[in-house]
């Protein structure tokens, strides 16, 4: 699990889905692509750990859900584009933990928008 620096906020430090999206965007910058595919990834990505955050900030109810939402489908988005870099030959053991995590966050934003 990735380790927090005294830089971030205690109550996002111990939020699950927050560690886990910095977690999988700390792998995905590491990944060397070029190009568009690259630029949509990282947007992506920053949509995980951001809405993440946002929704951790909300009370419980329309806006919190809202963030969350758009955190599953910016998760769904970077799957598709890891299967894209699958298709353009970048090696699987580069994109296994990657893929991993973002079944990990996918399973958890499921439980928190069932709530």
């Amino acid at each position: 699990m990735y380790a927090l620096d005294n830089t971030t906020l205690p109550v996002l430090g111990r939020f699950k889905l927050y560690q886990q999206a910095l977690a999988c965007a700390r792998l995905v910058l590491a990944i060397q692509v070029q190009g568009d595919l690259r630029d949509q990834l990282h947007r992506a990505m920053h949509s995980i750990v951001l809405n993440a955050a946002e929704g951790a900030g909300n009370r419980p109810g329309p806006a919190k859900s809202r963030y969350f939402g758009i955190c599953r489908a910016s998760v769904f988005e970077a799957s598709a584009a890891i299967d894209l870099l699958r298709l353009r030959g970048v090696p699987a053991r580069d994109l296994h933990e990657v893929a991993s995590i973002l079944r990990e966050l996918d399973a958890i934003l499921h439980a928190l928008l069932r709530r």
